[in-house]
């Protein structure tokens, strides 16, 4: 029967290659782990608004926020809390604060809400960052949403994980299946 014939290849394929295949998935998990924090650019931020790179600029991004929040609720500018944020982050966050940076130093009008549309930030947080800086006490709200930020971020990784696991079992049912 055809699912027999199919078995057969699959056992074959699995006999003379396995080795390399298993080496081949260890190897491309290495570089998408690699690739999370060290990974910069245009085409970076365009990764950044699908799974599973959204989860990673999520949790970055409530991370960044919150020790923000942390650092000006304590007195530091906000200039100075993102270069301190600079000297820890890795290449990946490097890359956005930077950006953050040259936009509030360039664009002295721009609110700091809009320096942060680089991509750091999920949609959500972003939006709620850029109201913030509207606001009267534009820090206070910065920490407001720094603080609740966790929360609500817990909740949509909670989401995006659930999601993930059904692809992956509609994968693993086609594969057992098949």
């Amino acid at each position: 029967p055809a699912a027999g014939k199919i078995l057969h290849a699959v056992s074959m394929l699995i006999r003379q290659h396995g080795l390399l295949i298993a080496a081949s998935f260890i190897g491309l998990l290495g570089v998408f782990f690699y690739s999370l924090g060290n990974w910069t650019g245009a085409l970076r931020v365009k990764a950044d608004r699908y799974l599973p790179y959204s989860l990673y600029r999520d949790y970055s991004g409530a991370l960044l926020i919150v020790s923000l929040a942390s650092l000006m609720r304590s007195g530091v500018s906000l200039r100075s809390a993102l270069e301190q944020a600079l000297q820890y982050a890795n290449p990946w966050l490097r890359w956005h604060v930077r950006k953050i940076l040259l936009r509030l130093s360039t664009n002295s009008s721009m609110g700091f809400g809009q320096a942060f549309a680089t991509g750091v930030l999920s949609p959500d947080l972003e939006d709620r960052v850029t109201d913030a800086s509207e606001r009267q006490d534009p820090v206070q709200a910065f920490v407001k949403i720094g603080v609740g930020s966790i929360d609500r971020i817990a909740v949509s990784i909670e989401s995006s994980a659930s999601r993930i696991n059904s692809f992956m079992l509609i994968v693993c049912g086609f594969v057992l299946g098949g």
